[in-house]
């Protein structure tokens, strides 16, 4: 399964705990060992980043997301569906409210 997660951190937070992120970042593929990041983006200038993995189940990330929640970042977590199975999904959602 895959799985968006939007980043952003709690406030202004020091220089200090800005660089243990990054730390925490550098790491990430072995923190989150058993996923596979896809791709990332982290804009210039915004306290965030997007990134997309891929895990067997969220499980998988929660070491990762528990070390970045502990240094002030929350992160946002979407399941993703792939293009034939979302529209699938909502095709039937489609039907169902038709039929109300």
């Amino acid at each position: 399964m895959e799985y968006l997660l939007v980043h952003k951190m709690m406030g202004p937070l020091p220089i200090e705990i800005q660089k243990m992120i990054v730390e925490v970042s550098k790491k990430r593929k072995e923190i989150a060992s058993g996923a596979k990041e896809i791709c990332s983006y982290k804009p210039v200038g915004q306290a965030g980043a997007i990134c997309i993995w891929e895990a067997p189940n969220i499980e998988a990330l929660k070491p990762l997301l528990d070390q970045l929640s502990n240094l002030g970042v929350l992160t946002e977590i979407t399941p993703l569906e792939k293009g034939d199975i979302a529209l699938k999904n909502w095709e039937k959602a489609l039907e169902q409210m038709s039929r109300k």
